[in-house]
């Protein structure tokens, strides 16, 4: 795999303008870029038409979006997979988490009108 003189691999910068294009969909997209990472709107429109942003910037990206932001942009890299596979585990737990209230929403509504039922039948008026 070809690498820059900063060993990183070439394809980080158009990754992340990739990744730009999609968080910042719309226009004005290059001076709101500019603004969130503290750039001139030059240095932005770079960065979309794929130069790597540096140093501090690219730092504020990685703690912007985190562990998928990094997966994106080091896609193909030794590492990146595993990085990759943390992110899908990450989802699919929070995704389990979410699934999980929801039945136990539904297990509490079921219990409820269980209950009514319970009290209809017996002649009991349920208080509100």
């Amino acid at each position: 795999m070809a690498r820059s003189g900063n060993f990183l691999p070439e394809h980080v910068g158009p990754r992340v303008a990739r990744w730009l294009r999609q968080a910042y969909p719309g226009l004005g997209k290059s001076k709101r870029i500019a603004h969130d990472f503290g750039a001139s709107e030059r240095t932005a429109r770079a960065w979309l038409s794929g130069d790597r942003p540096r140093g501090r910037a690219f730092d504020l990206m990685a703690e912007r979006w985190g562990p998928a932001f990094l997966a994106h942009v080091y896609e193909g890299c030794d590492w990146s997979l595993s990085l990759a596979h943390s992110v899908e585990l990450a989802a699919i737990k929070g995704r389990i988490r979410e699934m999980e209230k929801l039945h136990a929403a539904a297990a509490d509504a079921r219990a409820r009108d269980d209950e009514a039922v319970s009290l209809a039948g017996s002649g009991v008026v349920a208080a509100a």
